[in-house]
């Protein structure tokens, strides 16, 4: 592997990636890095440690520096051949290819899920909507999660291989695979398809007239039918709130709407970062959360101003002390109601979390409404509301002796009562440390 980068318009001179990935006698190719730059998952061919002539391994880069390679064993890598890994932006599915048997042609596309205990599903294949009777290769899903480019010599095309795109609908299915078309499918072989995160250029692999060598790396401007769907990425640092030191946190990302997992991942040890990649339109929940400290509870609406425009978050946690009070930003109810929405778990689950992770912990959950209405009904929602937050935990196994449970009505306002906006804050879930 090699690296180039981009400046005044001038690619500088091609150095060697890194030595704990290059190596004198295997090979290595077929790389896809991660949306945050931190994990290079790439294929090793004929190592000692191989299960198959060639198998998928990842790098993990630590400050400035790549770590050694880890083969990513069964089930994802076989006895077989697989190859060209393409890893989504959230981190959890793995595109390859592979000959392994039950495929539809000699070399097809599969993917693996990473479940909850860091282990890969067994792989599945992607069926006859992307692969054929021939050969499938290079596969790349943009970070938009939903739009699939590869090469294919069994859809109809112009040459030996072609490059086609498909994209997924809500229910994960693809769509019929589209001809990039002329000038880019040509007669010759066009391979290895990737897509910037703003959609607008496309680089890959061919053998044309002019080039310099077999095949060479060219760029174009992706015409809009073939485009992407538009992203945004959230980039942030998670810093102790009184030695601005850098944390170790974990982030989640939540969409509110389907409750779907958008990105869940570490922050980096050394820097306290963390970049994660997201569709435009939804409301979106964050949650942080590190040892020692209250975990950070808000959301945000990504619409179309922050298309390829990134989301800045500066995150400072604050350590568990006693009489800490903490507002929890996603625990959502509906007007008068204290039945908790489907959308609140999340956050629920964070908290139960935190309780569990600290056993001497105890909280006081907190109710609170504004000033709208009578006072004695305010009063006796914001109690249920407070109870109704008390009551998952204790279904979740959190004892009651940690637990209790409060409602202020309108006693306790964060900000006036003025203005809708203001009034929409002061209806909050909240809890306070009691005991640590």
């Amino acid at each position: 592997f090699y690296v180039s980068t981009l400046k005044d318009k001038q690619w500088s001179s091609p150095i060697p990636l890194s030595n704990q990935i290059n190596t004198s006698k295997y090979n290595e190719g077929a790389q896809s890095i991660s949306a945050d730059g931190r994990y290079l998952f790439f294929t090793g061919c004929n190592r000692p440690d191989g299960l198959g002539r060639c198998d998928i391994y990842v790098s993990n880069k630590k400050g400035k520096e790549w770590g050694e390679p880890f083969h990513l064993g069964a089930p994802i890598n076989s006895s077989y051949w697989e190859s060209q890994p393409a890893i989504s932006s959230d981190g959890s599915t793995l595109y390859f290819v592979s000959n392994r048997p039950g495929g539809l042609g000699g070399y097809d596309i599969w993917k693996s899920t990473l479940k909850a205990d860091g282990f890969w599903t067994t792989p599945e294949n992607l069926g006859p909507s992307i692969n054929t009777p021939y050969d499938e290769h290079t596969p790349f899903i943009h970070p938009d999660g939903k739009t699939l480019y590869f090469s294919s010599d069994g859809w109809p095309g112009m040459g030996n291989k072609d490059i086609f795109m498909s994209r997924s609908d809500e229910n994960g299915n693809w769509s019929t695979p589209e001809n990039l078309g002329y000038p880019i499918n040509t007669f010759n072989e066009e391979t290895g398809l990737i897509v910037t995160p703003d959609g607008n250029y496309g680089l890959f692999s061919s053998n044309l007239k002019g080039g310099y060598g077999d095949m060479d790396i060219y760029q174009f401007k992706m015409p809009e039918s073939k485009k992407p769907l538009p992203i945004t990425y959230v980039k942030g640092i998670v810093t102790d709130r009184e030695t601005n030191a850098f944390l170790e946190a974990k982030v989640q990302v939540v969409n509110l709407k389907s409750r779907k997992i958008e990105y869940s991942d570490y922050t980096s040890v050394e820097t306290g970062d963390f970049l994660a990649v997201m569709p435009i339109g939804g409301n979106y929940a964050f949650n942080v959360s590190a040892n020692g400290y209250i975990f950070y509870s808000e959301n945000y609406a990504l619409d179309i101003s922050y298309i390829n425009n990134p989301f800045i978050l500066s995150v400072k946690l604050d350590k568990l002390i006693i009489g800490k009070n903490m507002v929890m930003k996603n625990v959502f109810f509906n007007t008068n109601s204290y039945d908790l929405l489907p959308a609140s778990v999340t956050e629920l689950n964070t908290l139960k979390d935190l309780l569990k992770d600290n056993a001497s912990l105890a909280i006081e959950i907190q109710g609170h409404t504004d000033t709208v209405g009578n006072d004695v009904i305010n009063q006796k929602l914001s109690l249920q509301r407070a109870k109704a937050v008390y009551d998952f935990l204790i279904e979740n196994k959190i004892t009651p002796e940690r637990l209790s449970f409060k409602g202020y009505g309108a006693k306790k306002p964060i900000t006036k009562n003025d203005t809708e906006d203001q009034r929409k804050q002061n209806r909050r879930t909240s809890f306070v440390v009691t005991k640590i």
